[in-house]
């Protein structure tokens, strides 16, 4: 269980698509630094998937296959850019982030360097993840069946935390509750209701981490599990008026899809129809974003329409998150005074303790962070990647902290694999999807929902002992403690 060696022809075809891709987009006119980063491109996103297909790993709960699947998905999106399908100043333009504080000389010389340090970081994760992970024998595990109790207790959470931030965020919006997508575009009222209202918040979001845990106890007791699916209409509609951002219900949705996977033996291909149908949810998502905020006297149909006609570019739908070029603002314009020194890292340390209670010892977040020094701007958070961070915090000293970052890797891998619970497993691949990144705004919130989800991990145990073959011998599951 929970596999991925037969994933490796998957990636394989994935390889041969992107060199496909480059190989008709590639354009030979233009500067030599946009010549330079086209090759840098394809040899990063190449570099990611030989290694994720190399045998590295073998498990699905190893965390450096979401670090660097997560790496490869927000860069490949960003192949209109590196391929010269407009200007990098008209994709910034398109997500309304030209007002910057700053100016970027040259975007593709920026990514150019940025693309050959996410390298090193990569390469100096790996090293130290491969010399602190230990696998102390072949655990080959496959699980007849298991038993749980009181699982259900997670439907009555999830149906609670919905019914109470749903009525909540009513009673706000006086029943106008697409108003709140208009924070996007700059409405000050919309922001000001969600961000006095954090706890509202965080139950949506909650919502997403726990549908594909229940789902992996249904799936590993054998019981009916797609109708677990259809929860996640209500719960993404949720989310996605709360947070405006499409990634989070799509981490989720992606994760059940690895769940059903890996636990009840799926081929990938019979999920393969499920690729195009997530692409539409999220370019409708999108649209419906930008076409939220009524206040000028427009519509919701009216507002869809318009869009429409000024972003008739398919791409822009699908990419407008990483094309705004964050990562490539910071690159070219960090200075000396610009450095955190390790200041973003403190909120790994000190979320928990109220802002109320230390007042400015408390650090900003990361996209509060870049928002404010490079834009200007305390309306909206830029985020950026866990490699973009480390250059924030220490220029290319930063590369040095995923020395850190892959023996923190390993040990979670050594514990998941010599302590043998499988629901520990699935609980970890769940929260390591929407860790992928490791930026440290992410890693916050899987602290968080680790806080809520400890006891109702603990609550809800195997309910018998159940006969499994490992590697040929009969032994007994341990029961979850």
């Amino acid at each position: 269980m929970f596999e991925i060696g037969k994933a490796r022809r998957s990636i394989s075809i994935v390889i041969a698509t992107v060199l496909l891709l480059s190989l008709f987009g590639f354009k030979f006119s233009g500067s030599t630094n946009f010549i330079v980063t086209e090759c840098l491109f394809v040899i990063y996103l190449v570099f990611i998937l030989l290694i994720l297909g190399s045998g590295l790993f073998k498990f699905l709960y190893e965390p450096p296959v979401y670090f660097l699947f997560g790496a490869f998905i927000y860069e490949a999106l960003k192949f209109p850019y590196y391929f010269g399908f407009n200007t990098p100043e008209y994709f910034v333009s398109q997500n309304f982030l030209l007002n910057a504080k700053y100016k970027v000389s040259d975007y593709y010389a920026a990514s150019g360097i940025m693309l050959v340090y996410n390298m090193a970081c990569i390469i100096v994760l790996l090293s130290s993840y491969l010399i602190t992970r230990r696998f102390t024998n072949n655990r080959n595990v496959e699980f007849i069946k298991f038993k749980f109790k009181k699982e259900n207790t997670l439907l009555l959470v999830m149906a609670f935390a919905w019914a109470f931030s749903f009525a909540k965020l009513f009673q706000l919006t006086g029943g106008n509750i697409l108003f709140l997508l208009s924070r996007r575009s700059g409405n000050a009222d919309a922001w000001e209701i969600l961000k006095s209202n954090y706890v509202v918040s965080l139950f949506a979001n909650l919502i997403l981490v726990l549908i594909p845990i229940y789902l992996s106890l249904r799936l590993m007791a054998n019981k009916t599990w797609k109708w677990v699916l259809l929860l996640y209409v209500p719960a993404a509609f949720l989310s996605f008026l709360i947070t405006g951002a499409r990634g989070f219900t799509i981490f989720s949705i992606i994760t059940s899809v690895v769940l059903v996977i890996t636990i009840k033996k799926v081929p990938i291909r019979n999920l393969l129809p499920v690729a195009p149908l997530l692409i539409v949810f999220f370019a409708f998502l999108g649209i419906i974003r930008r076409s939220s905020d009524t206040t000028n006297g427009g519509t919701l149909s009216e507002n869809i329409k318009t869009q429409q006609e000024q972003n008739s570019e398919w791409y822009l739908e699908l990419s407008s998150y990483q094309l705004q070029l964050r990562d490539e603002m910071v690159f070219d314009n960090l200075k000396a005074s610009n450095i955190l020194f390790g200041e973003t890292y403190l909120n790994i340390l000190l979320f928990w303790v109220p802002r109320e209670w230390i007042g400015d010892l408390k650090p900003q977040f990361l996209d509060a962070e870049v928002a404010q020094r490079f834009w200007g701007r305390d309306d909206i958070g830029l985020p950026l990647t866990s490699m973009g961070e480390a250059y924030f915090n220490f220029s290319y000293a930063g590369v040095l902290i995923f020395i850190i970052f892959g023996i923190v890797m390993g040990k979670i891998t050594n514990y998941l694999h010599n302590q043998r619970k499988v629901l520990y497993c699935a609980v970890a691949i769940v929260l390591m999807v929407y860790a992928q990144t490791c930026t440290t705004s992410q890693l916050t919130y899987i602290f968080q929902f680790l806080i809520i989800l400890f006891p109702f991990l603990s609550y809800i145990r195997v309910k018998e002992n159940s006969k499994t073959k490992i590697n040929g011998i009969n032994e007994r599951i341990t029961r979850f403690r």
